[in-house]
Formats: structure tokens, C-alpha cells, sequence
């Protein structure tokens, strides 16, 4: 019933404006309907019309080019991620990139697949854009992008970048550590090496929260039986800059702490810690990651400061 009214909907939007001439730009009325059928949920109307709008777009004769341009693809991307064809968005807004560089999503409430696409083309773009081109190549912008390239409607000698490596949503982490005391922990403690596990998810690909356990053993400057702590914690790091393949990224986590002796943990504290995390590679299936951790236990009578260091490996699926 929907279909059959929306259908009719855009009937009527065509005997509107019966010929081009009466159009205020090319492709007013596909633009229109192409819009309208998407507010109604016929998504099959939605895109034909608008690539048929695309491909009526001409910039000499339309002022507000660009935004009808950028209206029609970022409509066709969220059509493609709802019908979970991925590569066919992220295609949408690789050539809406060439076309206007500093496009970027609209303030609102975006779906997560729809700000992973856009960044995976965003970031696709400039790792193409990097490239130094070969002897006798072209450097023109629309050769910008290398690879496997396909033609899309209304953007005539642009091309579309190659689909992204995959997006990897699951990390696990194991790193070997020295956990560096200070001030009176120091007098009667001795730093110690530890271990760590850490499972994490990434929402986006920058985004990535973590939940970690860590051990750490440490003898007594008294001798007899060392201090052992067990901990468990809720992180979250954002990857900030990248160098390459290097990349960094930053974060804080909270936990809880246990201290004892053999199999007493019989001291508990609150575990507040911030981390800079050094990967390499950045991306792929597994990477080699050396830690910084500023760290803090918080007990009902005092507070302690200690760092750790860590270097380990990860693994991503």
C-alpha cells in the first residue's frame, strides 16, 4: 500500500514538470521524487530516481550543483548501508569526496555503519592521495585514487576508490609489563614484572573499548612471602594521529585492584589509570603495541602512584 502511494506520488511529481526546459536545474524532478519516495520508505523509487538525477546533474546550468550533488549521494549511501551493501556506499561517498574534498556528514544522529562508511572513504582518499605516482602518470585529481574503479552516474571522468581493507571490530592483547613504583611504596616494595590480557571491541575503527586483567609480582625489601596484585578493568582509547602504519592513540581505564600475599588479596582499591598506546601496524590482522600507563590505587586511607610499561602483541578479527 505504501509502494502503490508512493508510486503515484512521484506520477504526480513527473506530469509536474513534463519537460527539462521547465526545470529550474536538471534532474529537479528525479531529485524531488527521488527524496520523496525515500520519506516514504520505497527505497527501490528512492534510487532510481535520484542516480537518475545524478546523472541529469550538470554544473554549468545548476548554481546549487554541489548541493543537490551531495543531497543525492549521501541519501543513495544511507539506501545502500540500510540494505547492508557496503561497498556500494562507501563508493557514493569516495566519488562525492573527489568532487568536494571537504565534505563531511551533516550534524545529527547518524547510524555507527553510516560514520564507519564515510570514514573508511575519507580515509581512503587520503591514503590514495599519499601515493607518489608512477613515472608517466597522470596527476590529475580525478587520478588520484588507484586500483579498481568503476563509473557512477552523474560524475563523469571521476573515479571511485577501491573497497577499504577491512574493517576488524575485535582485538586481543597480551603484553608482558613492569609495573615501576614511587615515593614510600618504593622503600618497601620493589617494582615488578607483570602480565596483561585485554579483549576489545571496536564500534568504529578509531574507537576501541577494552576490558583487561593484569598481574604483577613484587618482593619486599623485608624479605618473606612477595606482594601480588590482580587487577580488573573497563578502558576506552581513541586512535588520535597516525604516521603510516604507526599509529597512536589514547585512553583511561578504571578497575578495581587486589593485593596480598600467595593466595591472600585480602587489600582492595579502586584502579584508575590513563594509557598512550604506540601500534604497529596500525591496522591489519595483528600488530606489535608498546604502552605507557600513568596509574593510580585508591584505598579507603591513601592514595599510590605507580607506572607501567608494557610491549606485547595483538591480534584483530
Amino acid at each position: 500500500m505504501r509502494a502503490h502511494g508512493t508510486a503515484c506520488l512521484c506520477a504526480l511529481l513527473a506530469m509536474a514538470a513534463p519537460a527539462s526546459a521547465e526545470e529550474a536545474f536538471p534532474g529537479q524532478v528525479d531529485l524531488a521524487a527521488g527524496m520523496a519516495c525515500h520519506r516514504n520508505l520505497d527505497m527501490d523509487c528512492a534510487r532510481a530516481r535520484l542516480e537518475s538525477a545524478l546523472a541529469a546533474f550538470s554544473p554549468e546550468a545548476d548554481p546549487d550543483y554541489m548541493s543537490h550533488v551531495r543531497s543525492a549521494r549521501l541519501t543513495l549511501a544511507g539506501i545502500h548501508v540500510a540494505a547492508d551493501d557496503l561497498q556500494r556506499a562507501e563508493q557514493e561517498f569516495a566519488t562525492l569526496l573527489l568532487l568536494d574534498p571537504d565534505f563531511r556528514l551533516p550534524p545529527g544522529d547518524h547510524p555507527p555503519k553510516l560514520r564507519y562508511v564515510f570514514e573508511q572513504a575519507l580515509e581512503g582518499l587520503r591514503a590514495s592521495a599519499e601515493k607518489t605516482p608512477h613515472a608517466g602518470q597522470s596527476t590529475r585529481p580525478d587520478d588520484a585514487v588507484s586500483g579498481e574503479v568503476e563509473q557512477a552516474p552523474g560524475a563523469t571522468g571521476v573515479q571511485t576508490a577501491s573497497p577499504a581493507p577491512p574493517f576488524r571490530s575485535f582485538c586481543l592483547a597480551v603484553h608482558g609489563r613492569l609495573l615501576v613504583l614511587f615515593g614510600r611504596d618504593a622503600d618497601s616494595v620493589a617494582s615488578g614484572p607483570g602480565a596483561a590480557l585485554a579483549f576489545a571491541w571496536r564500534p568504529i575503527e578509531r574507537l576501541e573499548l577494552e576490558i583487561a586483567y593484569g598481574y604483577s609480582h613484587h618482593s619486599l625489601a623485608s624479605g618473606g612471602a612477595a606482594l601480588q596484585t590482580m587487577s580488573l578493568g573497563l578502558g576506552a582509547g581513541y586512535r588520535l594521529l597516525e604516521w603510516g602504519p604507526i599509529g597512536l592513540q589514547l585512553g583511561g581505564s578504571a578497575g578495581a585492584l587486589a593485593m596480598g600475599t600467595a593466595d591472600r588479596y585480602d587489600h582492595w582499591g579502586l584502579l584508575l589509570a590513563a594509557h598512550a598506546r604506540v601500534a604497529w601496524p596500525a591496522r591489519g590482522l595483528w600488530g606489535i603495541e608498546l604502552r605507557v600507563e600513568p596509574s593510580a590505587i585508591v584505598t579507603a586511607d591513601e592514595a599510590s602512584f605507580f607506572l607501567t610499561l608494557a610491549a606485547g602483541g595483538v591480534l584483530r578479527w
